[in-house]
């Protein structure tokens, strides 16, 4: 018989749990209150106790001890195992549906009895040989030996072993079964500090033992190391995160400017023009600030200016009485030319008629 897998549905703080099981010796490692025992138990329950449980103090203790934490109220585990050229596969469930079924070569018993008479030519052996010996717990030990004495059963099957035991051995002696153990031991053991549970020297992953390492502290070592690169992952995730994080906010931001940009690509022809135009705008805000202070002076500018208006009517008026005085003296002054030419020109005719009477006496008296 070969145990291939232990599945637990749920079982006590256990759920959704797979128990893979090899040829040769299979460790079950891990720390306080991982589960282990739990495990085991519920091995030991799929084939041994009824899915209807009783109002024995044995029952009692499984449904108080294995109920899931904090409202469940089933426990289910199943069981593969192979014997001989037949595959079975057994399963339970205990509490509010209690159940049971075995599938053995694809053929389906439901009957908890049928199943009971099945695994017993399977087993060979009692529930109570298989509690105090196969399923036995260290602690348990010396407990188990006073219950092997007592009961004549387990007794019985237990000299039997030994004693095929022995056959098999072919006469091995127990100094040499002894150091098989030892190297065994050794094999798993070497370099691992059991009594800490740790490695010897407590030289971890960062400092580890290069040579003589069994096989329980190299899963140790691989332990460690796939601890460190979840370690890594975890921070690169971390850090990947707030890298997307990041991203996000950037598209987020891109999305906003070319939402900005498609707003006012609209207007971008008018933001040109006004930039042309803005160097004028600012000239005729001076410009306008020039004019008001001449609106504000206009008024009196304006007053100013008809008083100045009037003064011009006034010289104007002055100015064409004096050119028409000037243009009388002009005639006055030329009559006064006139009058001078006239005397000289009455001089001249006297002075000219003068001369002729002059001459004709002169000739009067040539005649003479």
């Amino acid at each position: 018989m070969m145990i291939k897998t232990f599945k637990c549905e749920s079982l006590g703080g256990i759920a959704k749990k797979e128990l893979h099981l090899s040829d040769g010796l299979n460790v079950v490692l891990g720390p306080n209150e991982a589960g282990k025992s739990t495990m085991i138990d519920g091995l030991f329950s799929v084939f041994f106790r009824n899915s209807r449980l009783k109002n024995n103090q044995s029952d009692k203790d499984f449904a108080n001890r294995f109920r899931p934490y904090p409202n469940g109220d089933s426990m289910k585990g199943s069981v593969l195992f192979d014997a001989g050229e037949n595959h079975y596969e057994i399963s339970k469930e205990w509490g509010a549906r209690p159940s049971a079924y075995l599938n053995l070569n694809g053929q389906l018993i439901s009957d908890e009895n049928t199943i009971s008479e099945k695994l017993k030519e399977v087993l060979l052996y009692g529930e109570n040989t298989y509690n105090n010996v196969i399923f036995a717990k260290q602690k348990d030990i010396k407990e188990s030996l006073e219950k092997m004495s007592k009961d004549q059963e387990t007794s019985h099957i237990l000299g039997d072993l030994l004693r095929k035991a022995v056959m098999v051995l072919d006469g091995l002696s127990l100094e040499k079964l002894k150091i098989k153990i030892d190297e065994e031991l050794n094999k798993y053991q070497s370099r691992w500090d059991v009594l800490n549970n740790r490695p010897e020297g407590n030289k971890g992953v960062n400092q580890p033992w290069k040579k003589g390492i069994g096989v329980v502290l190299e899963a140790f070592y691989h332990k460690e190391m796939l601890n460190k690169d979840m370690e890594e992952a975890q921070q690169v995730e971390k850090e990947y995160a707030i890298a997307v994080e990041n991203l996000k906010k950037v598209i987020e931001q891109k999305t906003k400017v070319k939402l900005e940009i498609d707003q006012y690509s609209g207007i971008e022809k008018d933001i040109f023009q006004r930039a042309l135009l803005e160097p004028r705008t600012k000239t005729l805000e001076v410009e306008i600030i020039d004019l008001k202070v001449v609106a504000k002076e206009f008024p009196v500018k304006e007053a100013m200016l008809k008083d100045k208006l009037g003064e011009v009517d006034n010289l104007s008026y002055k100015t064409n009485e004096l050119s028409a005085e000037l243009d009388r003296a002009k005639k006055i002054n030329d009559a006064k030319q006139i009058e001078k030419l006239l005397d000289k020109m009455s001089l001249r005719e006297q002075e000219i008629n003068n001369k002729l009477k002059q001459k004709e006496q002169n000739f009067v008296s040539h005649q003479e």
